[in-house]
């Protein structure tokens, strides 16, 4: 019976320069997951890789020359299993695209990349350390892994200070001769991504509750403009925009209300072309010329022919 070493290896460099992309092809799809999109491959391309299984996990030491993929729906679509892999690069800076949120990494820093499309360019090439984890096991530890997906978990903050570190040491030869038992690997590793989720989850939050306020502002003069409007231009789940507001103890309603009343009282404070009041209020979003009055009144205390002819 024959038995697989705890280490796998696989190397391109053994190969003749026509037959490298095409083996490489044929091995992603069993070791990380299917990316059919590649562009900017070299004729030298080469990778090489070595992956160890510990505790339902798998880490992969990966060296690669320059690229530039995408997996796109299709091939999410495809895929067989259901994986977030956890990216770590020890040396040239990189930038990636998950989702539709963009980021750039240094050295050291660290991003979960989740069942979702996403676009890596690695100008330089790339040397790290890929954990890959079945999404069940990701969301023992954060029940919802999309939360973080995507966000660059920089070397140098508190968490990325201790996550980076952490990362580094799980090579294929540690985890196999591991001092620890592979299952208290597996569960540290577990505990500190649970641990930057919850520190990360709240900055993301501010961020997006940041961003929302921002999109309602610059569209507020649409009158039909929805939640779901809002949603679809920042490139976020309509429950995730609801969530984010529900953080900053706010809603929808409230804060187009806000928006509309800023607007209409800046257009009252500044016009000189002498507007009148429904064309204001028609500029700021509103509909209904009583509402408008009422909400002027409520946020400024007087009427807006007061404003408008002081």
């Amino acid at each position: 019976m024959n038995v697989d070493p705890p280490i796998q290896n696989f190397s391109t460099r053994n190969l003749s320069k026509g037959a490298r992309f095409d083996c490489w092809m044929h091995i992603l799809q069993d070791s990380l997951w299917q990316v059919t999109d590649w562009r900017d491959v070299p004729d030298d391309f080469n990778v090489d890789l070595k992956t160890a299984r510990f505790g339902g996990l798998t880490t992969i030491a990966e060296r690669m020359t320059a690229h530039h993929s995408l997996r796109t729906k299709s091939d999410v679509e495809r895929s067989s299993e259901r994986s977030c892999h956890i990216f770590l690069g020890l040396k040239q800076p990189w930038a990636f695209t998950h989702m539709g949120r963009h980021e750039r990494l240094e050295q050291g820093d660290v991003v979960i990349m989740g069942e979702g499309t996403h676009e890596t360019h690695v100008p330089t090439g790339f040397e790290g350390i890929i954990i890959k984890c079945p999404e069940s096991w990701m969301k023992t530890w954060l029940p919802e892994p999309s939360a973080i997906a995507g966000r660059a978990i920089r070397r140098d903050t508190a968490w990325g200070a201790v996550l980076s570190p952490m990362l580094s040491q799980l090579t294929p030869e540690f985890v196999v001769n591991a001092p620890l038992p592979k299952p208290v690997l597996v569960d540290q590793l577990g505990a500190v991504l649970a641990l930057v989720a919850g520190t990360d989850k709240d900055r993301g939050m501010r961020d997006t509750l940041d961003r929302v306020r921002k999109c309602i502002r610059e569209r507020c003069s649409d009158q039909g403009l929805t939640a779901n409007d809002v949603a679809s231009a920042l490139n976020i789940p309509t429950r995730a925009l609801h969530q984010a507001l529900r953080t900053g103890q706010t809603a929808f309603g409230t804060e187009l209300v806000r928006a509309r009343a800023e607007v209409a009282v800046h257009l009252l404070s500044t016009t000189k072309d002498r507007r009148t009041l429904n064309e204001i209020a028609q500029k700021a979003g509103f509909s209904n010329m009583s509402h408008f009055s009422r909400v002027v009144r409520l946020h400024t205390g007087v009427s807006p022919l007061a404003i408008l002819r002081p």
